[in-house]
């Protein structure tokens, strides 16, 4: 008999094989595709108020090649978002590549180059200076490493940069992160007068220690010199009666001379004649770069007269290249100076000068009539160079 059932199971499984193929290509069409992830908002702008962490990074490599080997991202989710180093600028990666750097020594030809990528990447999202922070708590970073970074923050040169590094100053103690984030800001090339205003809140702040009001008063001399602000400099010198009191004269003398301003220049020749030792020799520190005759004139009274032996010594060392007076005056400490200590620098100076005929005279003495054999031993070795 002929085998018919195989043909009449035949067509009722097609139609229940084609009933299954419909049903998946519609589940198909309906579901959202597995990839997609839900939307969420960035959480980027709101990373000052709420810190998030960025990518982390992880060396392919040993620290000591650091700077040398290919940087592998292991994404971080945050907020449901992947952040990877194209959405954060790179920052942590620049900030991993700096920190590994200084971990391994690496010389400045080394680190300069990422300090500036790191200040690049700041410049495009300044906003992940809060997550930044977090890095520099004692626990995470050595005193080097917050230096660099400190450096690359000022250099990214961004308002949220000058607000960061005050508030990191007006945290810190002496020799703390805030120590450094305070010299990082007052070497800025540019700060703007909301940051000077702030350099000026911490000078009068009888609270903070003195360490931290010297490394202000350095920074706003050299930003007066800039001569972009033209009213820091009546301000700085308004700032006298202040600074002696808190026993920062000396420091204030030298943020005069940072600002190479001839105003500053009166002043330094006024403390020559008054005062401690201390601030005396300052004052001529101060005048080294002074060129107005009356700041030469104050050098040369200070070398030759002086009955401190630091004031003279300061004076010593702003007369090299001032002319025939200031020669003869150094000629006279050579030779005749109570002081060896005096004798020796004044020796060591005269040595700059273009006469070689003078110059030897004057060693010639030295080395046959000097009270101490150290320094006629000295001016014989001189004597005897080409």
């Amino acid at each position: 008999m002929p085998n018919h059932l195989p043909n009449r199971l035949l067509f009722p499984l097609v139609l229940l094989c084609a009933a299954v193929f419909t049903l998946l290509l519609v589940q198909e069409e309906t579901a959202p595709p597995m990839d997609a992830p839900a939307s969420r908002p960035n959480p980027l702008p709101h990373a000052l108020s709420a810190p998030t962490e960025p990518p982390t990074y992880r060396l392919a490599a040993a620290p000591e090649a650091a700077v040398a080997v290919a940087w592998e991202p292991n994404t971080t989710v945050v907020e449901g978002q992947v952040l990877l180093p194209s959405a954060s600028h790179d920052v942590g990666e620049c900030f991993e590549r700096l920190d590994a750097a200084v971990a391994a020594g690496a010389h400045e030809a080394t680190l300069a180059p990422l300090r500036s990528a790191l200040a690049a990447a700041l410049r495009e999202a300044p906003e992940l200076l809060a997550w930044l922070r977090t890095r520099l708590m004692p626990a995470h970073a050595s005193p080097e490493l917050l230096r660099e970074l400190f450096a690359a923050i000022a250099a990214s040169a961004t308002p949220e940069a000058e607000r960061f590094l005050v508030a990191m100053a007006r945290e810190g103690d002496p020799g703390s992160a805030g120590q450094l984030a305070l010299h990082a800001l007052v070497a800025a090339d540019t700060l703007s007068p909301l940051a000077t205003d702030e350099l000026l809140l911490l000078l009068d702040d009888h609270t903070v220690a003195p360490v931290v009001a010297s490394t202000c008063l350095v920074g706003l001399g050299r930003l007066a010199g800039h001569g972009r602000q033209p009213d820091l400099m009546s301000i700085l010198l308004a700032r006298e009666v202040v600074c002696r009191q808190r026993g920062l004269v000396s420091t204030w003398l030298a943020a005069l001379a940072n600002s190479g301003n001839s105003e500053a220049v009166d002043v330094a020749v006024r403390c020559t004649t008054a005062g401690a030792a201390a601030e005396r020799a300052a004052a001529a520190a101060a005048l080294h770069t002074a060129q107005s005759p009356a700041a030469v004139q104050a050098l040369l009274r200070l070398a030759a007269h002086d009955p401190a032996v630091e004031v003279r010594a300061a004076a010593v060392g702003g007369l090299v290249g001032r002319g025939a007076e200031a020669f003869a005056t150094l000629e006279r400490v050579a030779l005749a100076d109570p002081d060896a200590s005096m004798r020796r620098l004044a020796i060591a100076n005269l040595t700059d000068s273009a006469d070689r005929e003078a110059v030897r005279r004057v060693l010639t003495a030295v080395a046959h009539h000097d009270f101490s054999a150290e320094l006629r031993a000295l001016a014989s070795e001189l004597l005897a160079a080409p």
